[in-house]
């Protein structure tokens, strides 16, 4: 009779102990499903056709941008252009800058801004721009004219359709390309390869749809990478 009784109680405390096994693994697969549920609800995918944002996202990687997210300088958004074509570019200037275009020491373009409410002109620190636009003719092929720089291509590609400034800089009289309010200017990482702002002008912020906050590849099984990001184990990049 012990015997039984002692039986019945190990059977007992295994049968509480699986079962706050099984509860204890149910409560986190409803928090991790949880975490999943709520970033595929707050963002959206977008496959990346196309080289223009080279090398930080590869032709054939995808994109989770999140909706309806502020954006600032030197972040990536999802947005349409004046085609209502999907893009996906970089955030270069936003309403009330200036911006304009300097060839360096080293005969590649720098972008030159001058940030709203101020006069400091400021060379851009493109780290992240590898393909860099170098001196040399530059050719418009919707209207078969060759300027003799890409300076001058960028100025006359947008004068008739824009506003600018002249501005002395490094004793030179520099035309600024006025960014106009609630307006947003996109560029491409890969300057060379790349139809954006410097081509149509600036975008009104309303075309802009999401923030960029995590790169993937395309087909890969996102769930991982979802909770790894939502830790803070992951990076946009990774």
């Amino acid at each position: 009779m012990t015997k039984h009784k002692l039986m019945n109680i190990s059977k007992g405390k295994t049968n509480i102990f699986f079962s706050a096994i099984f509860n204890a693994l149910l409560i986190l697969f409803i928090f991790f499903s949880a975490i999943v549920l709520g970033f595929y609800l707050t963002h959206d995918y977008y496959n990346v056709d196309g080289v223009s944002m080279q090398p930080t996202i590869l032709e054939g990687q995808a994109v989770f941008a999140s909706m309806g997210e502020n954006y600032t300088y030197g972040d990536i958004v999802i947005g349409y252009n004046l085609n209502s074509v999907k893009i996906v570019k970089r955030v270069i200037g936003l309403g009330g800058d200036k911006i304009s275009l300097v060839l360096n020491d080293e005969g590649y373009y720098d972008t030159l801004i001058i940030y709203k409410n101020t006069s400091q002109i400021v060379v851009l620190q493109e780290n992240y721009v590898v393909n860099k636009i170098s001196g040399g003719i530059w050719s418009d092929i919707s209207t078969n004219i060759n300027y003799s720089n890409y300076y001058d291509y960028f100025i006359n590609k947008l004068s008739n359709q824009k506003t600018f400034e002249e501005i002395e800089y490094n004793t030179e009289i520099k035309k600024f390309l006025v960014i106009p309010e609630n307006s947003v200017f996109l560029l491409g990482d890969n300057r060379f390869n790349s139809v954006d702002c410097a081509t149509y002008g600036s975008l009104e912020c309303s075309s802009i749809v999401g923030k960029v906050k995590m790169i993937v590849n395309q087909n890969d099984y996102y769930v991982f990478d979802i909770l790894l990001y939502s830790f803070g184990l992951r990076s946009m990049y990774q």
